[in-house]
Formats: structure tokens, C-alpha cells, sequence
């Protein structure tokens, strides 16, 4: 039924299908074969993150065949649900970072010449290279059919003066309801004129993980930033 969340289909998988946590924890299992799951990851932090996820009926349906480095399907899974994976630097634990901008930008670390040795690179991208219209590809459970949703920013297209598309295959999604919110979501983020730059840290930044937001000066003041390795 199409009323049937995705959360609620998860629950019918069982042996057909894992919630997203699962397939994190095979991937981290796998590179520290000789420890325990629960010793590499910061359990407070996953559970959050699985809560994040239960609460926007973000349950996935897909099929890892083994034939795929399981780090490779790991981050299938991680760009389906918009999240990253990766290690505190000061804990060595494995932390997962749902990117939703739930963060408060009065609280975040400052990044200026105290704590930055050096801006390397910095660029933006031109009005013209935006994307103004995605489409997703998903497969619908309760048909067996593949589906498609199309979004799209109607005041960026008028501003370029034409659509400029982006096609996004994610199969894991089970229903058109989580396909169009998924789309939505990668909009957003394509038809925003993000910058993106590299600057060498000192000692003092070093506490910061991948996926964590930061409040960069040195970029110009107001502007946010999310920290990746």
C-alpha cells in the first residue's frame, strides 16, 4: 500500500532486509576484524543517529551481495540516507553524523587565525554550474516496478534561464513519498552556490570530525561550513 511507511516495511523485511545501523557496523567490523563492533563505535552517538533516522521513516531496502567491497555499500547506504561516517580524532571511536543543520550557530567553533594556519584553496560555484532540477530513481516495494520523482527549484531555473537536470539512482528507497523527500533534499544542496575550500589546520582544530559543522572567518564571517577529512 502506498500508506505503508517505509518504516513499517522494514518491520515486515526481517531476513529480507537490515536497518541502516546493521550495515555501518558490518563496515566498521570489517576493518577492525579482531575487535568487537561495540568497542569502535561511540554508542550514544549511533543511537541518535538511528533514532534521526526512524523518525523520518528512513528505512532502506537493500541487498548487499558480497560481491561488493562492503565499504563501497557502505557508503551507498550513507548517500542514501545523507549521513558520513567517520572516526573522533580524540577518542579513535567511529561516529555517525546525520547532515540535517540540527546545530545551533551561536555554539559552533570558530575558525579564524588563531586556529588556521593557512587558507590552500578556496572556490565557488558560478550561478551558471548550479542545479536547479533532480530527478530520483527508486524501487517502489509495494509494486516491484522502478519509480522516478522529478523536483525542482523554479526560481533557479528562472535565473539561469533554463532546466539543468541531475539524474540520482537510489534503490534502496522503497516508497515514491521517501524518493521525493531524498530529492528534495539533494536539491537543496545542488541548487545552493556552496563553496568548498582547503586550509591547513593547527593542533587546536584538530578535535573536529568529519561531518561537523563549523563558523569558518577565515572564509568570510556568517558563513558555515561542514568539516570533511
Amino acid at each position: 500500500s502506498s500508506d505503508l511507511s517505509v518504516a513499517d516495511i522494514f518491520r515486515q523485511l526481517d531476513a529480507r532486509g537490515l536497518k541502516i545501523n546493521d550495515f555501518l557496523d558490518l563496515g566498521i567490523a570489517n576493518t577492525k576484524a579482531a575487535a568487537g563492533v561495540a568497542a569502535l563505535i561511540n554508542d550514544t552517538n549511533f543511537r541518535a543517529a538511528a533514532d534521526t533516522f526512524y523518525s523520518e521513516g528512513m528505512g532502506l531496502c537493500l541487498k548487499w551481495s558480497r560481491q561488493q567491497p562492503i565499504q563501497q555499500f557502505v557508503q551507498v547506504v550513507l548517500d542514501h540516507c545523507g549521513a558520513v561516517l567517520g572516526q573522533d580524532p580524540t577518542t579513535g571511536l567511529f561516529e555517525l553524523t546525520p547532515l540535517r543543520g540540527n546545530y545551533v550557530v551561536g555554539s559552533l567553533p570558530l575558525f579564524d587565525e588563531s586556529n588556521i594556519q593557512r587558507l590552500e584553496q578556496y572556490e565557488k560555484a558560478s550561478p551558471a554550474e548550479l542545479t536547479n532540477e533532480v530527478q530520483v530513481a527508486y524501487e517502489d516495494l509495494a509494486t516491484g516496478q522502478g519509480g522516478s520523482v522529478r523536483v525542482q527549484n523554479l526560481a533557479t531555473i528562472t535565473s539561469q534561464g533554463g532546466v539543468v537536470s541531475s539524474k540520482k539512482s537510489y534503490p534502496g528507497l522503497a516508497t515514491a513519498d521517501l524518493a521525493q523527500r531524498v530529492a528534495m533534499r539533494d536539491l537543496l544542496a545542488a541548487s545552493a552556490p556552496l563553496a568548498r575550500s582547503a586550509r591547513k589546520p593547527s593542533s587546536a582544530t584538530s578535535a573536529h570530525t568529519n561531518g561537523s559543522a563549523s563558523w569558518p572567518w577565515l572564509i568570510r564571517p556568517s558563513t558555515l561550513a561542514t568539516i570533511a577529512a
